[in-house]
């Protein structure tokens, strides 16, 4: 799903769940609020994610999309983290 801000960026928005996820203890998870998944707001320069989410989310108006993204946060430019949320620790040696 797509929208518009009001500054005139386009966005993308995809709602990311993994099931598996579930099973995994909060305890292990860096971030355990995205346990149950999240929404990924995606602009030409940016990505966001927001963690919980409504689940109307696909019937809102862009005015309300547009709140969910301010509230959302900046997401780090990552290749390939693990499903917990940790990041693979360079090894030189390797």
């Amino acid at each position: 799903m797509t929208f518009t801000d009001s500054k005139g960026t386009e966005w993308l928005v995809t709602e990311i769940s993994d099931p598996s996820m579930r099973s995994i203890a909060s305890e292990r998870l860096r971030m355990p609020e995205f346990k149950t998944g999240w929404l990924l707001f995606q602009c030409e320069t940016m990505k966001k994610r927001l963690a919980p989410y409504p689940d109307d989310w696909r019937s809102m108006p862009a005015e309300e999309l547009e709140k969910l993204c301010a509230r959302a946060r900046t997401a780090p430019s990552v290749s390939s983290p693990s499903l917990t949320g940790e990041f693979r620790r360079f090894n030189p040696e390797q």
